[in-house]
């Protein structure tokens, strides 16, 4: 099964998406393994090819309410299977395993260290694209209504209050996909309810706080470059001067007409 649905998802594309959309509604999700199947390798796509990345979260939301029983008669659904999975990514601590390649570049002999260096920074950058690409995908999710407000308002604490550059590189990246919602939703009753603020309040504050961390004179060139930019970005309603999708028209239709899906399912 593994290897048809990769086939499928293999196949999206902007142009044949609706007929891919069709394979994957169609598909005969009965177990609990088919189910897994299924969002691993939707995520995958969704998290390593920042292209897809919109279309997997549109696929998801019409396979939502996907429901099967688990091995110990539980229900469990799409939505819940894809979420968990977002969220283990997120919460994954990846110091461990970057500490221990570093102490190994420091006990190695002098010509294995360059190789040791070039495999640390190799997989540093693969394990933040992998968390960026994680990100997006929560953004894009909340975007069609798959996710409640507070999970990404979560996200976005967990990464605002550090001034690494990875740190800075996961603000900037989701807010860049939720800022407009999040901005057109003063009244979301999640933001309330949790946070005891509207979500435009707290997006002030969000960027009170990004404009603390551009004019520190200790802030990076690169981070300040970055955040300056989605200031920009938000002060020009979140339009960009040159759309950075060839197929912004398409995908704009397609998420609207699948969250009203979403809405009266």
């Amino acid at each position: 099964m593994h290897k048809d649905i990769c086939s499928i998802i293999n196949e999206l594309s902007p142009e044949n998406f609706e007929a891919v959309l069709s394979e994957f509604t169609s598909l005969p999700i009965r177990t609990e393994h088919a189910l897994n199947v299924v969002v691993d390798v939707i995520y995958e796509k969704a998290v390593t090819d920042p292209s897809s990345t919109v279309f997997c979260a549109i696929i998801s939301s019409r396979l939502a309410r996907v429901k099967v029983s688990t091995a110990d008669q539980r229900d469990t659904n799409f939505r819940q299977v894809m979420l968990s999975k977002c969220q283990k990514e997120f919460e994954w601590d990846e110091s461990e395993i970057l500490n221990e390649k570093l102490k190994a570049i420091e006990t190695a002999e002098p010509d294995e260290k360059e190789r040791l260096k070039f495999e640390y920074h190799s997989s540093k950058e693969e394990i933040q694209d992998k968390k960026l690409g994680n990100l997006r995908l929560i953004g894009e999710l909340f975007k069609l209504n798959f996710l409640i407000e507070c999970i990404v308002h979560e996200c976005i604490k967990r990464h605002i209050f550090k001034e690494s550059e990875e740190s800075m590189e996961s603000v900037c990246l989701l807010l860049r996909v939720v800022g407009e919602k999040l901005d057109c939703n003063p009244d979301s009753k999640y933001s309330r309810q949790i946070q005891k603020l509207s979500s435009k309040a707290l997006m002030e504050k969000y960027f009170k706080r990004i404009q603390l961390i551009v004019d520190k004179p200790q802030t990076c060139p690169k981070v300040k470059y970055m955040l300056q930019g989605l200031i920009d970005l938000r002060k020009n309603n979140w339009k960009n001067v040159v759309n950075e999708h060839k197929n912004v028209q398409i995908v704009h239709e397609l998420q609207e007409s699948n969250e009203l899906h979403i809405e009266i399912i």
